[in-house]
This record gives structure tokens, C-alpha cells and sequence, in this order.
């Protein structure tokens, strides 16, 4: 289960970022892996133990393919017949709204660079050179842009070689997977909450009424996984989540999160959505959404950084009424802002998060104070 902090690191970033933080914790889960893989190479699964899979380490690749930040390394286990070895899964993720024409050298580089990775770990721990095994790559390319994607990604397309020279050529398939161009039915035919993930992330620009068709016919069959996949069930949520706070417009919000909030009867989950739309709130608020946020006294003293958390959480529920409810009257936000201790503001949190109009919220009495 994510933690606080990691939840907060989540959906703290800058909304250009968003796209490749929710990919990456999209195949955070084996299982997406495998959905991925059922939609490109479904004849491979077989042979694939995605219980293995095992995220390498960028600090371990070359420092120019560290730069690369939209890509995700994965070594799994496979076996084919009696033989069992180790398989690289490369993902290249490509959110750009415009077709890269040199999409096939950019990952023969990025491979390249994997392998003299592993070549100079071999020279490294001064393994003979007549025992080195390079490990096989998996080249996958994850396309979520909305242009239509036609160019062809075989090095030969880059080259006006004659035929003559072709065996000269370097060639290797590279699976490719365009979201936005793959139908509906294949999504969610394939039967796996992978696909109706993908089916909500293909409706990200729709009408609101078009997504929340689809949100929910997604929740109703995240809802139908077994208690052993929780974990996948809460991923899932967060990447729904992430991807209606991040994409969809501020007067949207509130109703579809509110949507995930009642297909889910796990504490913990509900735990995850209230902090994530707690946290995107706070990162508004932070990147200066709301002018004039008073964040305390001078930095450094202890005092003063109580009192900004305090006014943080006042502007943090001000902007969670004004969004879920409307108009919000002074006199309500006098009261808020009367509100010194910080567990009261968190249980008012969850109050107005789950309120339909001010009635369901009950304010603390402050007179005297």
C-alpha cells in the first residue's frame, strides 16, 4: 500500500510531468505489465513470470539514458521449454501530441545503451570475456498522443539504401501500442483491468457525460477483482484519480472523484483518494493557484510554521467547498478560519469532501476562542 508520503510525492509535480508520472505507476503493478503484454505480444505471456519482475535501478544505466525520463527498465524471469533465462522489458512511453520520426533509432540508442551498461558491469566484475551474455530486450513502445501515429518504425524507413545494402541494416521488431488508436472492444475485450484502465485514459479529452460512461463501466469491473488483488485494485484507483485531477476541468473534478469514492468499500483506498485530492489541492495552492495564501511567519521559526500549516489546511478546505458545494457564505469561512486545531481541520476535511451541501458538514463551535 502507497504510503502518505508517497501518495503526496505522487501528485505533487507540475501538470506537464502528469502523463509520465501516471504511466509509470501504471506499470508499477505486474499485472499492468502483463496487460500491456497481452495487447502486443500475447504469445509471449506464456513464457513470462511477471511475479519476477524486478524494476532496474536508472542509477545503474549510462548517465545519457538517465536524462531519458519517460522510460521504464524491467527485468523478468522466462522460460521456454527447458530453458530458463532472464528477459529486459523496455517501455518507451510517448505522450507527445506529435509523431517522432526517428522513433526506431531513438530506441535501438536507448538499447545500445542498455547493453554497454551491461557490458561494462561484466568488465567491471571481471567476468571472461568468453562467459559474457548480453540479456535479450523487449523494445516496447506506449504511444497516449492523440495524433494519428504513421510512421513506420523499422530502421530501413530512415535510410534510402538501395536493396542491395539491406542486409546491412540493423532490424529488430519493436512492439507498438497506440492508445488512443486501438478500438474500445479491443481494450476491454481483453478481459483485464488493464484494458478499462486504458478504455478511461482514451476518453480524457470527451465530453463529461462520454467519460463518465466509461469511468464507470471501468469501476464496475475493477470492482469484480478478488480480495488478493488489492493491491492492483488501489493502483488502479490512483491512476483514475491522477488522471481526473490532472486532465479533466476544475468543475468536473469533484463528481468523478466522488464516482471512484463509492466503488470502493476498502478503508484504505478511500484513505488514498481523500489524501490524493487533498494533496492536488495543496500543489494548487502551492504553484499559486490561489493569490495572496498567507504561509506563516519567517521560515525557520517553529511558531511560525504551525500557524502556516494551520492557514494551509483553513485554504486547502475553503477551495474543497467552493469546488464540491459553490458559493461558500463569510460567515462559514470566518468560522473555518477560527479553526486552530489541526486534527478538527483534517475531520472537517472529510466532511466536506463527502458533502453534497453545507448541511451535511458540521462546523466545531469556536465561540469563546
Amino acid at each position: 500500500m502507497l504510503t502518505e508520503k508517497q501518495i503526496q510525492d505522487f501528485f505533487n509535480i507540475p501538470i506537464s510531468q502528469a502523463p509520465d508520472r501516471n504511466a509509470k505507476l501504471l506499470f508499477s503493478d505486474p499485472e499492468n505489465v502483463r496487460g500491456l503484454l497481452s495487447l502486443v505480444a500475447n504469445e509471449l505471456v506464456e513464457y513470462i513470470d511477471f511475479s519476477g519482475i524486478e524494476v532496474i535501478n536508472r542509477t545503474h544505466i549510462a548517465e545519457n539514458l538517465r536524462e531519458v525520463e519517460s522510460d521504464i527498465i524491467l527485468r523478468v524471469p522466462f522460460q521456454i521449454d527447458t530453458r530458463s533465462d532472464e528477459l529486459l522489458i523496455y517501455i518507451l512511453i510517448e505522450h507527445q501530441s506529435t509523431v517522432d520520426p526517428i522513433m526506431g533509432f531513438r530506441v535501438l540508442h536507448y538499447m545500445c545503451q542498455i547493453w554497454d551498461t551491461e557490458r561494462r558491469h561484466l568488465e567491471q566484475s571481471e567476468v571472461p570475456r568468453s562467459q559474457w551474455r548480453l540479456c535479450p530486450i523487449l523494445p516496447i513502445v506506449y504511444y497516449t498522443g492523440d495524433q494519428r501515429w504513421e510512421m513506420p518504425l523499422p530502421m530501413a524507413e530512415l535510410m534510402d539504401a538501395p536493396e542491395v545494402f539491406s542486409r546491412f541494416i540493423p532490424t529488430f521488431d519493436t512492439l507498438f501500442l497506440n492508445v488512443k488508436d486501438t478500438s474500445p472492444a479491443e481494450l476491454t475485450d481483453l478481459d483485464h483491468p488493464f484494458g478499462w484502465l486504458l478504455s478511461v485514459l482514451q476518453q480524457e479529452s470527451s465530453d463529461k457525460e462520454t467519460l463518465r460512461q466509461t469511468l464507470l463501466a471501468a469501476l464496475s469491473s475493477l470492482d469484480g477483482l478478488e480480495p488478493a488483488h488489492a493491491a492492483q485494485h488501489r493502483t488502479a484507483l490512483l491512476f483514475l484519480c491522477h488522471l481526473i485531477l490532472y486532465r479533466r476541468p476544475e468543475e468536473e473534478q469533484s463528481d468523478l472523484m466522488r464516482l471512484i469514492q463509492n466503488y470502493t468499500q476498502d478503508a484504505e483506498v478511500d484513505k488514498v483518494i481523500k489524501s490524493a485530492a487533498e494533496t492536488y489541492i495543496e500543489r494548487g495552492i502551492e504553484q499559486g493557484i490561489e493569490q495572496g495564501i498567507e504561509r506563516g511567519k519567517a521560515e525557520g521559526k517553529a511558531e511560525g510554521k504551525a500557524e502556516g500549516k494551520i492557514e494551509e489546511k483553513q485554504d486547502v478546505l475553503i477551495r474543497l467547498l467552493r469546488k464540491g458545494i459553490g458559493d461558500v457564505s463569510d460567515t462559514i469561512i470566518d468560522q473555518i478560519r477560527l479553526i486552530q486545531d489541526v486534527s478538527e481541520l483534517d475531520n472537517l476535511f472529510d466532511q466536506i469532501y463527502d458533502a453534497d451541501s453545507m448541511e451535511d458538514v458540521v462546523l466545531p463551535n469556536n465561540e469563546g476562542e
